[in-house]
C-alpha cells in the first residue's frame, strides 16, 4: 500500500464504523496490539492535516507513524469479539476475528473493501486472488491432546489401528467424499440487481430457488435434492453502495444446515462494505 493510499482511506472512514468499534471496546480489557478508537481517531485527524505535508520531512514521519500504529485498517476498526448461537440445539460461544479486502482509494476507479467476522477457531479464511473464501478448519492436535481426549476408545484398537487414528487426530484432513461448505466472497462490477437477475437465469436450470429482497440486498436460497448430502446454497447480492456489488456464496449441504449452515449464517450477517474516500473528503 502506498502512502497516499493509507491516508486516502484512513480519510474514507466513515463515523459508524469508528462509533461501532469504540462501542464495542467499553467495558473490554484493551487488546496489547490496538490502540482505542478515540485515540487512532485523533491520530487519523492529524495525519489528514500533515497529508498536504507528504514532500517534507514531518509528513514522511507522519505516514510512516501511522504504518507502524495501524497494521490494518479492518483490524483496527472491527475488534475480535465472542459471539452466540445454537449449533445443532446447543448453546455455543466462540471467538471472532475480523479480516476482508481494505477499500483502494487512488485506484481509476475506486474500489469498495469489505469486512466480514469468522470462527477463527472453526474457519479459516484464505485470498485466491479477487476472491475471498472461508472454509472449515480443524486444528491439529498433539500426541498427547489426542489421548487425553481419546485414550479409553484408542486403548481398545489393535496396535497398528490405534497408530493409524492418533495420526489422522493429529493431522485431521477434510473428508472429500462430503459436499464442499464454505463462504466465498468476489466483488462483481455490476449493480446487485443486474447480478442477481443474470445469475438467476443460469441458476434456475439446477436449483429450487427461493428469493428474498430487502434493501441494498438479494438473497437466492436454493436447494437441489433432498438426501442428507444433498447440496445446498444461499447466494446474497449486497450492493456496494456505487455501481457494482459483493457476491456471498455459502455452500454447505443438508445435513450440515444446523451446523456449517448456521456458523455461515451469523458470519454472513456481520458483513460491511468499507468505502473509499469520495472526492473532497
Amino acid at each position: 500500500m502506498t502512502d497516499m493510499e493509507l491516508l486516502d482511506i484512513l480519510g474514507g472512514v466513515r463515523g459508524k464504523y469508528i462509533l461501532e468499534a469504540q462501542q464495542m471496546r467499553e467495558g473490554r480489557k484493551k487488546a496489547p496490539r490496538f490502540r482505542y478508537v478515540r485515540q487512532l481517531a485523533a491520530v487519523i485527524a492529524l495525519i489528514l492535516i500533515l497529508a498536504i505535508f507528504l514532500n517534507t520531512a514531518p509528513g514522511a514521519a507522519a505516514v510512516e507513524y501511522v504504518k507502524e500504529k495501524v497494521a490494518s485498517l479492518i483490524e483496527t476498526l472491527f475488534p475480535p469479539k465472542k459471539m452466540s448461537m445454537d449449533i445443532e440445539g446447543l448453546p455455543y460461544e466462540g471467538d471472532y476475528a475480523a479480516d476482508g479486502v481494505e477499500p483502494q482509494a487512488t485506484a481509476e476507479t475506486p474500489q469498495p473493501g469489505f469486512a466480514i467476522y469468522y470462527d477463527v477457531d472453526n474457519y479459516t479464511m484464505v485470498k485466491d486472488g479477487d476472491v475471498t473464501y472461508i472454509r472449515p478448519y480443524q486444528k491439529p492436535m498433539t500426541r498427547e491432546e489426542v489421548l487425553e481426549a481419546y485414550g479409553d476408545y484408542l486403548s481398545q484398537l489393535p496396535e497398528e489401528e490405534r497408530e493409524r487414528q492418533i495420526d489422522a487426530l493429529m493431522n485431521p484432513q477434510p473428508d472429500t467424499s462430503l459436499p464442499t461448505c464454505e463462504i466465498e466472497i468476489v466483488h462483481l462490477d455490476t449493480s446487485y440487481e443486474d447480478a442477481a437477475s443474470q445469475e438467476r437465469a443460469e441458476l434456475e436450470t439446477q436449483w429450487e430457488i427461493k428469493e428474498h429482497t430487502e434493501s441494498n440486498r438479494i438473497t437466492f436460497s436454493m436447494y437441489s435434492g433432498s438426501e442428507w448430502n444433498s447440496p445446498l446454497e444461499v447466494r446474497d447480492y449486497i450492493s456496494d453502495e456505487q455501481s457494482g456489488c459483493f457476491r456471498i456464496i455459502r455452500r454447505f449441504f443438508m445435513e450440515a444446515a444446523e451446523g456449517h449452515g448456521v456458523r455461515f449464517a451469523a458470519m454472513v450477517d456481520t458483513f460491511a462494505v468499507i468505502q473509499p474516500p469520495k472526492n473532497g473528503e
